[in-house]
């Protein structure tokens, strides 16, 4: 006999019966059984907003219950759990193994599951469900974080996390000082030492799937408490947090830096939840933009719970619609962030074409972004690093000047009409910086590992911007410092000499890499292999004063240097303009005809391609993407050109 009362209909799902007022949702009532055997459930339904209002008592839900965040997995593979003893209903097998752990043997679990409580096959269901999604996970006692079957090296993970909250417990003021400064070894905390591949463990272990999703972000983030499973192994959330922010602050992270990009990426989407910072609806996008998504128009729905305060035109076009497609959501998105910011922020966001890395983005127009495509390339905004004490963003760039965006459109909303001056055009382009993608596995010697397959491009990079070119750059500045200004899109850490000091610092521990190159030894396992030949003959002291790698040990380390110098400079080109400008663009950039532009209300120069004249004589152009110009980024040309914008149509 089930302990909640029945409202499953020998059909359907009864969903909105007996609920006039409020948000009726499903449950599901998991019922208890042994492993082995088939399982069991039942449906209920509930009022989301079922509480006390008279007074001040409390608002609390009608019924308890636990909400399951995971992921779908494939579609293909799907097995069979009961409603009501006789329904069959298919699920896939990754939910079928989570439903499986998490069944007791002796009593029901209530839970709330998307896949089975929401009817997916009603898009208008969909649109009424998924809207309130962000309610359902802050409103349940506890929401269930399923990672998945567990394996050999899962379950040393989970250990070996154990072991790391013991020693937290256990440390002491100094022993945390320590681990802060990279001077404790792991082995005096009763830890594998840092050379043990028990640590990749861990990092293996948020690689998994589940940290790669965009539902998960707002599931975690709205979360009252969380706990981790997978198979057998639990953790809470908040020791789950801790074990890696042990990592992080001892150093061990830099044996597989990429490693915990989503991991981190969702830490913080959860405090600045936990914080209620106000979060622009562009900038929350643009964060979560590597996040995955089988449904395309989840990329701006799995994000709508995120966003504070929430009254604004961006937020609302935010709003599930299932029955519109993805590009028309995308373009309406767009169009309503344009109107509300009074900015052209969302034309920084980064453009991509059929290839290889992305074989099927969606036909859109060259200035709405296609956030279906997980792309790698960080906004030369870095909003994140200048908001102010109210989580207000404070854009650092004005190329633009003061001036406001007044955009219009044609009948069909596929193109836009922005006043805009062309300033420049681009002379000569250098090749794309990227890196590769298994250096997690070689990472141990930090900016050595990380540089090495760079050190052709970096070298063309540098002829480029200074090597054949040693006149004074038209602001009257040296090329070199100019180069590294904008390698780091403009970015300064404390003040100019000190960030003058960083780089090249940076730039003498490439010696060794640059001789590799040289006589053509230039691969990873090379270098992993000498350093740890060097390391183990001579003593390591030695063998860092050899490759100018002591330094890393001053006050301002090499390694801290090149996140900043990675996170612009990744999938962009270093160009040189037709007046002798030097920048950093986007990798799409071709070196015949592209033109630097400014447009009203544009915090950065746009690249964009002449695409002709229509039948009115209008001018059309496409987009390539925003850029970064060393000299011109505060206003500096924008009183040059100021009577002299037009209206020019991007398509």
């Amino acid at each position: 006999m089930s302990i909640y009362q029945d409202s499953l209909t020998t059909e359907s799902f009864a969903l909105y019966g007996g609920c006039a007022h409020g948000i009726p949702i499903r449950l599901l009532e998991l019922l208890p059984d042994e492993r082995c055997k088939p399982i069991r459930c039942r449906i209920h339904y509930t009022n989301l907003i079922h509480y006390t209002t008279t007074g001040n008592q409390s608002r609390e839900p009608f019924l308890k219950y636990e909400a399951l965040s995971y992921c779908w997995g494939d579609n293909s593979t799907r097995k069979s759990i009961f409603l009501k003893d006789t329904i069959s209903f298919d699920v896939t097998a990754n939910l079928h193994s989570a439903l499986e752990h998490i069944r007791d043997i002796s009593s029901s679990k209530l839970l709330w599951v998307d896949s089975i409580c929401i009817n997916q096959s009603d898009a208008q269901e969909k649109n009424q469900q998924v809207a309130v999604m962000q309610h359902i996970y802050t409103r349940a006692d506890t929401v269930l974080i399923w990672l998945g079957q567990a394996d050999q090296d899962s379950r040393a993970a989970f250990i070996l996390a154990q072991d790391v909250l013991r020693a937290n417990a256990s440390m002491s003021p100094s022993d945390l000082l320590g681990a802060i400064r990279g001077m404790r070894e792991p082995e005096r905390l009763g830890l594998p030492p840092a050379s043990s591949p028990l640590w990749y463990d861990l990092f293996a272990l948020i690689q998994r799937p589940w940290f790669k999703r965009a539902w998960v972000v707002q599931e975690l983030a709205t979360a009252s408490q969380a706990i981790v499973m997978c198979g057998n192994d639990r953790l809470s959330w908040d020791d789950f947090h801790s074990v890696y922010d042990y990592l992080l602050v001892s150093g061990l992270t830099s044996r597989a830096p990429f490693a915990f990009n989503n991991f981190m990426t969702l830490c913080h989407a959860r405090r600045l939840e936990k914080l209620k910072t106000p979060q622009n609806t562009l900038h929350v996008l643009v964060r979560h933009q590597q996040a995955l998504a089988s449904d395309s128009r989840d990329k701006i729905f799995a994000f709508r719970g995120l966003i504070h305060p929430h009254p604004d035109e961006a937020h609302r076009a935010m709003s599930p619609d299932y029955i519109s497609s993805a590009q028309r959501i995308y373009i309406d998105f767009a169009i309503e962030t344009i109107r509300n910011d009074h900015n052209l922020d969302i034309l920084s966001v980064s453009r991509v074409r059929p290839g290889n890395d992305h074989p099927t983005p969606l036909s859109l127009p060259s200035w709405v972004p296609d956030w279906s495509v997980s792309d790698q390339v960080s906004s030369l905004q870095a909003w994140e690093n200048y908001s102010d004490s109210e989580g207000v963003i404070r854009t650092r760039f004005a190329a633009a000047g003061s001036t406001v965006c007044d955009p219009v459109y044609d009948e069909d909303r596929s193109r836009i009409g922005l006043q805009g001056v062309v300033v420049d055009r681009i002379s000569l382009v250098g090749p794309e910086c990227s890196f590769v993608s298994d250096q997690d596995k070689f990472s141990q010697f930090n900016d050595s590992a990380f540089s090495l397959p760079d050190q052709k491009v970096l070298r063309r990079w540098e002829d480029l911007a200074y090597r054949r070119n040693p006149a004074k750059y038209p602001t009257g500045e040296g090329r070199k410092d100019v180069y590294w200004q904008t390698l780091m899109a403009g970015t300064i850490y404390e003040n100019f000499e000190t960030t003058r000091n960083m780089f090249l610092l940076w730039d003498q521990s490439m010696a060794f890499p640059r001789l590799l190159h040289f006589v053509g030894l230039d691969y990873i396992w090379f270098m992993y292999i000498v350093q740890y030949l060097m390391a183990k003959i001579c003593s390591l002291a030695f063998f860092l004063s050899c490759t100018n790698a002591a330094k890393d040990l001053g006050t301002h380390r090499p390694k801290t240097l090149w996140p900043s110098l990675q996170s612009p400079m990744l999938h962009r080109r270093i160009f040189t303009t037709k007046t002798g400008l030097l920048g950093l663009g986007p990798k799409l950039m071709g070196q015949d005809g592209d033109l630097i532009t400014l447009f009203k209300g544009g915090a950065l120069p746009l690249i964009v391609r002449p695409k002709g004249n229509k039948d009115d004589g209008t001018e059309e152009y496409e987009l390539i993407g925003d850029c970064y110009i060393h000299g011109i980024m505060k206003g500096e040309l924008y009183e040059s050109f100021k009577g002299k914008f037009k209206t020019m149509w991007l398509v």
